[in-house]
């Protein structure tokens, strides 16, 4: 499943509101969790950061492990 996540940073007032009353996640939208532990953000901010590593060639094969 993909995320807009330009979306996900820029929500209505209204969005935000309707996502703090029923007690959702601020990043995906979805319940049982908060931004602070949401798996989708995790994986987001782990693939951003393999990819920014993965330009450094002396790291590279630390990542295959």
């Amino acid at each position: 499943m993909e995320i807009d996540t330009a979306k996900m940073r820029t929500l209505s007032n209204e969005e935000r509101q309707r996502r703090k009353d029923l007690n959702l996640c601020f990043y995906c939208g979805k319940d049982g969790h908060k931004i602070f532990n949401c798996n989708i953000k995790n994986q987001h901010c782990l693939l951003q950061l393999r990819n920014d590593w993965s330009s450094f060639s002396w790291f590279s094969p630390y990542l295959d492990d």
